[in-house]
């Protein structure tokens, strides 16, 4: 359960430091592929940047932590954890260079 709630937590974090910034029509709403894609045509961000790419890699990293959750190996789950937590400080980063 530790783990769910682990995971949960970490696609409000993001979410939150998306939606920090006032943007043109939409905030994010979630972290699939599907809504990434809306959020971004929204705000007329082109997929190719970086602030999409790295949405999108965190988009997968919780998907491997929901795979990884039920693992005996509970290193695979805190590793990606740890890329997660990485990919929303390089996401605060991206933000505050004006993406």
């Amino acid at each position: 359960m530790r783990e769910f709630t682990s995971r949960v937590e970490a696609q409000r974090q993001l979410l939150k430091t998306v939606n920090e910034k006032p943007w043109q029509r939409e905030q994010l709403l979630a972290l699939n592929s599907q809504a990434i894609r809306r959020w971004s045509i929204a705000n007329h961000i082109d997929a190719s940047t970086r602030l999409v790419h790295l949405l999108n890699d965190a988009s997968a990293q919780i998907f491997t932590m929901a795979n990884h959750s039920d693992d005996p190996i509970a290193g695979d789950y805190l590793l990606t954890k740890s890329r997660v937590d990485e990919i929303q400080t390089q996401i605060k980063k991206t933000l505050e260079e004006g993406a």
